[in-house]
């Protein structure tokens, strides 16, 4: 098992804990299913090892052929979405983002070329602070780079993944998990971001939420140059 894969173990125990002590009265039973892909040309997959669905095999499946491209495609401009949601948060959903289940945040794909301005470390991972042009304090986003994600908002951006489409909870928290260790493996890998502060960042990502000025991205795509 590579490394990346082992760093995400502990916090996938604690949520798919936490998550199975409320999810036995809404599994159904197992054995072979659909995820069903938004492609609709051969657009679906089915995957059985014992009646248990393989979250790392779908993910690893979807990342280049429909994750990128969606992403690529449909993220906004970080300064668009700070606009439309100080404008109207509700709007802004309805238009750029997406709710994957009832009661969910809004997540959106969001895009942005900046400068990076702050370097911040936890226990849980780093974060960059990355301010945006005109470059006058006014747009600002922060960008996590791991190696600990909160939340699911790769996931979450995706209409394509659809709660209804598992099976049970677990299934689900199982493929924001999987996504999330895409980025620390593929996107962020052993890069330090220690002297990042003042060189030039471009991401694409997932944030959710309707804080204008609390926008928090996972990137999916992450460029760091020179300063």
């Amino acid at each position: 098992m590579p490394d990346a894969r082992r760093a995400g173990l502990a916090t996938r125990a604690l949520v798919l804990a936490a998550l199975v002590l409320g999810t036995a009265a809404c599994s159904r039973v197992p054995g072979v299913y659909v995820v069903v892909h938004p492609s609709g040309s051969g657009g679906a997959a089915a995957y059985v090892d014992g009646g248990s669905f393989d979250a790392q095999q779908y993910v690893d499946g979807i990342w280049s052929s429909q994750v990128l491209p969606a992403f690529r495609a449909r993220a906004l401009t970080a300064q668009a979405l700070i606009s439309a949601l100080t404008a109207d948060p509700a709007k802004a959903c309805t238009r750029y983002g997406n709710v994957p289940a009832q009661d969910s945040a809004c997540a959106f794909m969001v895009k942005g070329t900046g400068r990076i301005t702050g370097v911040a470390s936890s226990l849980s991972g780093t974060t960059l602070t990355v301010e945006l042009p005109p470059y006058n304090g006014s747009d600002v986003v922060s960008v996590d780079v791991g190696p600990a994600f909160t939340g699911t908002a790769v996931r979450d951006a995706l209409p394509f993944i659809k709660f209804a489409q598992y099976t049970n909870q677990v299934d689900y928290a199982e493929v924001g998990i999987e996504l999330n260790a895409m980025v620390r493996e593929r996107v962020i890998g052993s890069d330090s971001f220690a002297g990042a502060r003042g060189h030039a960042v471009t991401f694409v990502g997932a944030t959710e939420g309707s804080d204008p000025q609390g926008i928090d991205v996972i990137p999916v795509i992450l460029t760091v140059g020179a300063s």
